[in-house]
């Protein structure tokens, strides 16, 4: 009988090809009576078989509050961090990262460090130069460290992963411990 269930008291198990292994999924065909008809159930046990039959939960609605809103930041914090940041990539984070262009450079190099504001998170971004002859842009841009107010002058800080996504080590520091944490911490390079 070709394609279809196999009936009868005794099911053949699928050989495999000569030459090659069984693979997992022939291996788990079991032959399963119920209601005296045998049928070939592809990767089910007795047990998983059982539990594939419970009654699920019914969704329910639930309540969820809103977040809090997030302070503003006041003029005078913005400037204070924009001063102390910018002071601080131009005595440590520049003479600390920025090299000379390498003469024959395929290689993407660091060329510019900056912040920024964006609502009430402070950026430190690294400008990186492409030179390669496969290269989309001349330039490009990318944060490495985030500074979040949270509040009474105090930061939370994170650093880009290389998965995109910011990862908070830090919280509630002032703004010049997170500038410490930033030239000390490795997890903070641009």
């Amino acid at each position: 009988m070709r394609g279809g269930r196999r009936h009868g008291l005794h099911a053949r198990r699928l050989a495999p090809h000569p030459g090659k292994r069984a693979s997992s999924s022939m291996l788990r065909h079991q032959v399963c009576q119920s209601k005296n008809q045998v049928s070939l159930q592809i990767g089910s046990t007795p047990d998983s078989a059982a539990r594939g039959h419970m009654a699920r939960r019914p969704k329910q609605w639930i309540y969820s509050p809103p977040k809090p809103p997030k302070p503003k930041v006041p003029e005078s914090v913005q400037r204070d961090v924009e001063t102390r940041a910018h002071e601080f990539v131009e005595s440590v984070l520049k003479p600390k990262h920025l090299k000379p262009a390498p003469p024959h450079a395929d290689w993407n190099y660091l060329v510019d460090i900056s912040t920024k504001w964006y609502r009430n998170y402070f950026y430190f971004s690294a400008t990186y130069c492409s030179p390669g002859p496969s290269a989309l842009a001349p330039s490009f841009e990318t944060p490495f460290a985030r500074l979040e107010y949270v509040g009474d002058q105090q930061f939370h800080l994170s650093y880009m992963r290389h998965t995109g996504q910011w990862w908070e080590l830090y919280t509630a520091l002032s703004v010049e411990e997170c500038l410490q944490a930033i030239s000390d911490e490795p997890h903070f390079m641009p």
